[in-house]
């Protein structure tokens, strides 16, 4: 996207928060969303693909891992691993990548990891 796609409005009519509820997941996050600029200013483009994947990088804590039933984990455990393997730098040995790297709220979305719309 151009810088001048990123900076306009998120949504028409444009807001100043926004809230997304994702009812696929195991367990009910919730993502605020405002303006990286200011707080008077509206949610652009940017701050929405911004706050969504800071939130999505996010390790997991014991307490939203515990949540879930295990087959799901067990699910979520194969994401993490397939996410893994694709992300392994070339001056990463993938081994210690793998090991190193902690499961993320993004792992609960399994193959689900293309941004459809609002």
């Amino acid at each position: 996207l151009s810088s001048s796609q990123l900076s306009e409005p998120a949504t028409m009519p444009p807001t100043r928060h926004m809230r997304l509820i994702s009812e696929q997941l195991q367990i009910p996050w919730s993502i605020d969303i405002h303006s990286r600029h200011s707080k008077n200013a509206n949610v652009a483009v940017q701050d929405f693909i911004n706050e969504l994947y800071s939130f999505l990088q996010i390790p997991v804590t014991r307490e939203e891992w515990a949540a879930p039933p295990r087959d799901f984990r067990e699910e979520v455990k194969r994401a993490r691993e397939r996410r893994c393997a694709a992300f392994v730098a070339h001056r990463i040995k993938p081994n210690d990548f793998q090991k190193k790297d902690p499961l993320r709220r993004i792992d609960f979305f399994l193959d689900m990891t293309i941004f459809v719309g609002l």
